[in-house]
């Protein structure tokens, strides 16, 4: 699909997270020799499911041009969501439900997501509860 996608649009970059260290082989994947694709370094400092995850150098990547949409695969209270929206018009995609009245925990995890769901210019999301 990103191949069709960058080949029909020359406008369209790609940012994708490199969880492996900074100078590892990514591989033959030919989708990562495309000149729009940024396959940059990831960090996740705690947690799993990705809330936790930063990629650096995205914001560079992000402000390097006049982009018109920014689309991110996570969940509304992930960083990168919580970074993006605002500057940027921003689709969120994502897979978890979000409840009006959460359990506290689940509050403490989804802090930020009331004023990321309010910037976002589209949400979208999958899954049955979703």
């Amino acid at each position: 699909m990103w191949r069709s996608v960058l080949g029909s649009n020359p406008g369209v970059d790609l940012v994708l997270p490199n969880l492996k260290p900074y100078n590892s082989d990514f591989g033959d994947n030919p989708i990562l020799n495309h000149p729009r694709v940024f396959s940059l370094p990831a960090i996740e400092p705690f947690g799993n499911g990705h809330a936790s995850m930063w990629i650096k150098g995205l914001l560079e990547v992000a402000c390097s041009e006049p982009y018109d949409l920014v689309h991110v695969a996570f969940e509304p209270w992930a960083f990168i969501p919580q970074a993006l929206v605002g500057r940027f018009p921003t689709v969120i995609h994502g897979a978890e439900s979000v409840l009006k009245a959460p359990p506290w925990p689940m509050r403490v995890r989804r802090a930020g997501t009331t004023r990321v769901l309010k910037k976002a210019v589209g949400v979208l999301v999958w899954g049955q509860t979703s």
